[in-house]
């Protein structure tokens, strides 16, 4: 019985101790008439007590129907890696040259016309100092209309591991 009751203790005290990373990404985009095209500033996080490592994240962007549900099969548009990152120092990757997404003249026309959006999706991956393996994955979408039509899919994409 003692033993049943430390091991709860000890994965509450790992839990409490290990590091948290969030995904910060606008809620809205810029896209300029004259070079269409979609940047994204991407911001991580350590919101947690201890150094997260080995730090490796994959960014996505799918271009949708207004009718279209979002399938998660996008285009890679970038990645990074870390090897450490202390907790409350955030660390802001600009999704700028080989992150920037060209939109076509059409494409921006229907974006415009809220014929079509964007969503831009991320996952995380990175070890606590015991080596135990974490992940958060986050995604936004963008509309000249709003579609919350398919909110729930987008909710559902957020997670985090619970280790």
């Amino acid at each position: 019985m003692q033993a049943c009751i430390y091991i709860k203790q000890l994965d509450v005290f790992r839990k409490d101790q290990r590091p948290w990373v969030k995904i910060e990404v606008p809620p809205f985009i810029d896209i300029d008439d004259n070079n269409p095209g979609i940047a994204v500033d991407v911001t991580t996080v350590n919101v947690g007590k201890t150094p997260a490592k080995s730090i490796e994240a994959h960014f996505y962007i799918e271009k949708l129907s207004a009718e279209e549900e979002p399938k998660f099969l996008g285009q890679h548009v970038g990645a990074y890696s870390v090897g450490i990152m202390f907790p409350n120092a955030p660390q802001t990757f600009v999704a700028k040259g080989t992150w920037f997404y060209r939109i076509s003249p059409e494409n921006y026309r229907a974006y415009m016309d809220g014929k079509s959006y964007y969503i831009f999706y991320s996952r995380l991956k990175y070890t606590d100092q015991f080596g135990i393996p974490h992940w958060t994955q986050h995604c936004n979408f963008w509309s000249q209309v709003g579609n919350g039509v398919y909110a729930r899919k987008y909710a559902d994409y957020n997670d985090t591991d619970t280790n």
